[in-house]
């Protein structure tokens, strides 16, 4: 997962990968700052120094660091992924109640949970305005696209 692909995944229920995954965000090396609230999503769930790792100095996150740090549930060999990860589903869809399951979400992630996750939101869109103005960000960002091989 690259840019908001990865830091919108601290807000999903469960997360697995393959081993051959791996997780970047490269804010700073175009002049950005943090997106789709993981200014606060990456340090709940990864701690502060695995976050900033992420988010200040853009270093990306390999499937067994994504696991050991949190950031993913669980890691299935790259080649049986589809078949682990459609097992998992099932196996959880016949086990577990919907109801105790939908209860125990909202107290994880009810009210408070996604008013703090609003604000982180609404702080991170600031930043970027601000950021996207500078004329040093827009120079970074046409430097690294011009380079790119899209």
């Amino acid at each position: 997962g690259f840019g908001i692909a990865a830091t919108t995944l601290c807000l999903m229920d469960y997360v697995v990968c393959s081993e051959s995954a791996f997780f970047s965000t490269p804010f700073s090396y175009i002049g950005v700052g943090p997106e789709g609230t993981s200014s606060v999503s990456f340090e709940r769930v990864m701690g502060t120094s695995k976050a900033n790792e992420m988010i200040l100095f853009g270093e990306p996150l390999s499937s067994a660091d994504a696991l050991r740090s949190g950031f993913v549930s669980k890691v299935f060999p790259k080649n049986e992924f589809r078949k682990c990860a459609e097992e998992l589903v099932s196996k959880l869809q016949a086990t577990l109640p919907k109801t105790s399951v939908l209860a125990s979400k909202e107290l994880i992630k009810g009210e408070k949970f996604r008013n703090r996750m609003l604000i982180a939101h609404e702080d991170e869109c600031r930043l970027l305005k601000k950021l996207f103005l500078d004329q040093r960000t827009i120079e970074l960002i046409r430097q690294k696209f011009a380079r790119s091989k899209i």
